[in-house]
């Protein structure tokens, strides 16, 4: 196997080990919130949804104004 065969294999082999890593670093550091921390944020969710009666946004985070029948 020449040099380059050899370089090309370590490529394509460490590519999806170094990834891999790198996704199981980041689940296994992943912070849970507190329980403080996750009431303020479904009331937060709880609040924003109301605001917008209950409409979900699309992907620009704009909600479709109510369209009401003449």
């Amino acid at each position: 196997m020449t040099l380059s065969n050899l370089l090309w294999l370590f490529t394509v082999a460490a590519g999806p080990v170094l990834l891999g890593l790198a996704i199981a670093y980041g689940i296994a550091h992943q912070r849970k919130l507190t329980n403080v921390e996750q009431k303020q944020s479904d009331e937060a969710t709880r609040e924003l949804f109301e605001a917008n009666d209950g409409k979900s946004a699309d992907e620009n985070g704009q909600v479709e104004p109510t369209r009401h029948p003449s």
